[in-house]
């Protein structure tokens, strides 16, 4: 993090990496970036019952990644090293997202071009728990997944003039 002290010499050090002794500068590199996006989105409109109705979709596939965390400490020595300690990483697999986001709306004119509006929005429409990350609790000793945001309903009125 951002207030650890990093010195240069801790980059010859090795950690225990998925099982393998590695120097700490030869980890793969993690940026918790996913590899690719699919965004579907469509709207359809109409007029119905004196007003404009829309219906709204965006449909959202995230793919997977591999991620990983350090999940301990373990003692140097077992391992013959002489390095004051032996951090240990574990490879962690994020697996993939699915979201359905829906937004009906109507307009309807009220007095010379000025309309009262009203939207519903549904967020996470099919309420799949999509695993955001994972992070190590060193209390259990495992990772504990954190959460997108679950279903979720607004709604908004207005007026436009």
């Amino acid at each position: 993090n951002y207030t650890t002290r990093f010195l240069l010499s801790d980059e010859n050090e090795y950690v225990m990496y998925g099982g393998e002794l590695i120097r700490w500068k030869d980890r793969p590199t993690d940026n918790f970036l996913q590899p690719w996006t699919i965004k579907l989105n469509t709207t359809h409109d109409w007029n119905m019952l004196g007003g404009e109705w829309f219906i709204n979709n965006l449909f959202t596939y995230k793919k997977g990644y591999k991620s990983y965390g350090k999940t301990g400490s373990l003692d140097p020595k077992k391992y013959g090293l002489q390095q004051a300690k032996l951090d240990e990483y574990s490879v962690i697999n994020l697996p993939h997202k699915f979201t359905w986001d829906m937004k009906i709306g109507a307009k309807y004119d009220v007095y010379k071009g000025n309309k009262l509006f009203m939207n519903l929005s549904i967020y996470n429409l099919t309420n799949r728990k999509n695993t955001a990350l994972a992070t190590y609790s060193s209390r259990t000793n495992d990772f504990k997944p954190t959460y997108d945001l679950g279903r979720q309903v607004w709604f908004e009125f207005g007026y436009e003039y």
